[in-house]
């Protein structure tokens, strides 16, 4: 599909996605505040599989491809349909949610 994106858009991702290990549990804006204790991370990983169809349906709500020219936008999708159907005719997605959650230390609406 990166072939598809690099015929059709101005700024293909070339790195692909970092595995779940990779992104940093980053907790510098809960720390700057000063109003929480530590901060816990949960990560949530999951994996969806889409029809062609799906898969567009998707895609054509990704910002990105809607900034895209029509003409453009209509390469991109014939070029991953085809590239869908030409194999499995099916993609699996994978998804990753992250928690981030702290102790309130200062709350300001128990002040007096």
């Amino acid at each position: 599909m990166q072939d598809c994106y690099r015929r059709f858009t101005d700024d293909p991702d070339e790195r692909g996605l970092p595995a779940a290990d990779e992104i940093a549990k980053d907790s510098a804006e809960f720390d700057a505040s000063g109003r929480f204790g530590t901060v816990e991370f949960r990560r949530y990983e999951w994996e969806a599989a889409y029809t062609t169809a799906e898969y567009l349906d998707l895609l054509s709500s990704y910002s990105g491809n809607l900034s895209l020219t029509g003409e453009r936008r209509d390469g991109l999708y014939r070029c991953i349909s085809a590239l869908m159907d030409r194999f499995s005719g099916s993609v699996t997605k994978r998804y990753l949610f992250q928690l981030s959650a702290a102790i309130c230390l200062h709350n300001p609406l128990h002040e007096s």
